[in-house]
């Protein structure tokens, strides 16, 4: 922008045809970017993750399941565990629902590493391969059951 001492001493018609131009610029400039909505995301294959000292870039193949804590969540890799200030919804949300399965409200598991599931009439447990059980909330119980037995049974 100008400032007004810079302007002084200029011959006032071309002042007008200044503020004409600019006047004309601003009305036909293109949105900020920071005002643009965001282009949705694909499935990505790797999650960065915004750890106390620095940015971590996990690959989701990796990930054995997510566990919500209030408006945290913890990653469950094979030998870490990483807290991050995300919400479980905004993880389901970049997941692929082919590759993990959601059984409880605060639990989404990844397929690969289920080991066992167990069923009975209104419970539900899932074993995963390093013996950690995870159960199966009663109102996805029919979901998670559909979701795994084709998946399970071939391999």
């Amino acid at each position: 922008m100008f400032i007004k001492r810079d302007l002084q001493g200029l011959n006032p018609s071309l002042l007008i045809m200044i503020s004409f131009n600019l006047r004309v610029s601003l009305k036909n400039r293109k949105q900020p970017l920071k005002y643009m909505k965001p282009q949705k995301e694909s499935k990505s294959e790797s999650i960065r993750l915004r750890l106390q000292s620095h940015i971590k870039e996990l690959e989701i193949q990796d990930i054995v399941y997510l566990e919500a804590h209030t408006n945290y969540t913890c990653l469950h890799t094979e030998k870490h565990k990483y807290i991050t200030a995300k919400t479980l919804k905004e993880y389901a949300a970049k997941l692929n629902p082919e590759e993990f399965i959601r059984p409880h409200k605060s639990h989404i598991v990844n397929k690969d590493y289920i080991k066992h599931a167990t069923f009975s009439y209104n419970h539900g447990e899932l074993t995963l391969k390093n013996g950690i059980k995870i159960s199966v909330a009663r109102r996805r119980l029919k979901e998670v059951k559909r979701l795994l037995t084709p998946y399970r049974l071939n391999n």
